[in-house]
Formats: C-alpha cells, structure tokens, sequence
C-alpha cells in the first residue's frame, strides 16, 4: 500500500510518501528551487514504532496546524539537510527524532528549466510593480 500528501511547509513544499518498506520525504525550497529528498527508515530512526505510525507522526508535524507537534529544518553546508521532529502525544508523551536528506542534484536540462522558471516570475513580479504605478 502506498500512500502520497504534498503539503506547504514554510517556503518548501513537501512531498511525502509512505511505501511497505520506508518512508519518502522530499523537500523542494520554493525560495532557492533546492530539492532535498531521502527515505526514512524506521531502523535509522530508532523509534519503537511502526512505520505507518512514524508516517502519521511525520505528517503532522509537517502539518502546522496540529498542536504539539514541530519540525525544525536547517540546511547544512554539505548538502544535507537536517529535519528534527518534536511530536506531543495525547499531551503526555514527547517524541523527539531527527532525519537527515540528501540534496537533489539536478541535471542540466532541470537546471535550465529552474532558471527559466526564476526569471519568469522575476519578470512577473516587475510587470506587477508598473502595472501598479501606472
């Protein structure tokens, strides 16, 4: 059973998806057009949960909206990025576990499409400002 969300986090947006095996997270930075991508394995966590579990826990802290549960991101300067999640469960209970993604390094034809796309809203952007001072 495979189950995939895309949800907004801050300026990223998320694709995460959760297969029989491991869970993927993607995080693609809609400031900078950076992707960090990974699959996280409950071993690697070292959480005594199932994985589905770990899925609904990642998803709310991705979430926003759900009370107690958080998620700090910081870029590393190796290509990593580390998410570390905080989950309050029943107001009793704090889980705290990190995950660590990868950076995606894009090939020169999504390289270009980026750039294309970047200048296409710079561009957007400054035909708003003189719409509006006309």
């Amino acid at each position: 059973m495979s189950t995939t969300k895309t949800l907004e986090y801050d300026n990223y947006t998320v694709i995460l998806s959760q297969n029989d095996r491991a869970i993927y997270l993607k995080l693609t930075d809609n400031v900078n057009f950076v992707a960090y991508e990974g699959n996280l394995d409950p071993k690697e966590i070292e959480l005594p949960l199932e994985l589905s579990e770990i899925y609904t826990l990642v998803h709310k802290c991705l979430a926003k909206d759900v009370e107690g549960f958080d998620i700090a991101i910081s870029v590393q300067g190796d290509g990593r990025m580390l998410l570390r999640f905080t989950a309050l469960v029943g107001g009793i209970v704090t889980i705290r576990f990190a995950a660590h993604l990868r950076e995606k390094v894009l090939s020169n034809d999504v390289q270009l499409t980026t750039q294309l796309y970047r200048l296409e809203q710079k561009y957007t952007a400054l035909l708003k400002k003189f719409q509006e001072m006309e």
